[in-house]
């Protein structure tokens, strides 16, 4: 019985000698796709913020215009583009 604890103990070093960095493989890999995704998501947050911003800004705009829009276009144009200068 000793004999095949002794034999079990020889083989675990010879078959795990090719299996040596493979965590490390493993782990690099597995950084550079969480690395990736927190880019992806960060420039996905970025876009998404700046299009809110100009979507408010040209609203804005569109409803400082309309303040003039019945009586005189001209002025709600202008007043509509100086507003978006303003905040945009």
């Amino acid at each position: 019985m000793e004999r095949n604890s002794a034999s079990r103990a020889a083989r675990v070093p010879a078959a795990s000698r090719g299996e040596s960095g493979q965590v490390l493989v493993f782990f690099v890999i597995g950084m550079g796709v969480l690395l990736g995704v927190i880019a992806l998501a960060t420039d996905v947050g970025q876009l998404w913020r700046t299009r809110q911003y100009l979507r408010n800004t040209a609203d804005a705009a569109s409803l400082a215009g309309a303040l003039d829009l019945p009586d005189d276009p001209a002025l709600a144009q202008s007043d509509a583009v100086s507003w978006a200068g303003q905040n945009g």
